[in-house]
């Protein structure tokens, strides 16, 4: 699955900042908790640890830099994080994917695959 960016902490304007479809649902009633009406305000209420999809990272990323998100290496992935992330990274979306792999290498190093 695409569910392989193991993020150690989720800030709590994840979802609003992805877009869709983690967006669907928010309220935009409350500048304290963007995330109001998401899965994230249930799932995340605490910012703890999840998984995301490759691609909401390249997005996210791409949007807010890579100091955004926390990704662990190790846990990423299939088999850590150039297995069913970096190796997917070189289909399409050009234009997110850039951003991310950046973000990988400065947080994973270069030998990483991306």
């Amino acid at each position: 699955g695409t569910h392989c960016g193991y993020i150690k902490n989720m800030p709590k304007d994840f979802c609003s900042t992805s877009g869709p479809p983690n967006s669907r649902g928010a309220t935009n009633d409350d500048p304290n908790n963007p995330d109001k009406g998401t899965w994230c305000a249930s799932h995340n209420a605490n910012h703890g640890p999840w998984c995301i999809c490759k691609w909401a990272y390249a997005r996210v990323t791409k949007k807010k830099g890579c100091n955004y998100l926390n990704i662990d290496c190790a846990k990423s992935g299939t088999n850590g994080i150039c297995c069913g992330v970096c190796d997917d990274y070189n289909e399409g979306r050009a234009n997110e994917v850039a951003t991310a792999k950046q973000c990988i290498r400065q947080s994973c190093g270069n030998n990483v695959g991306c």
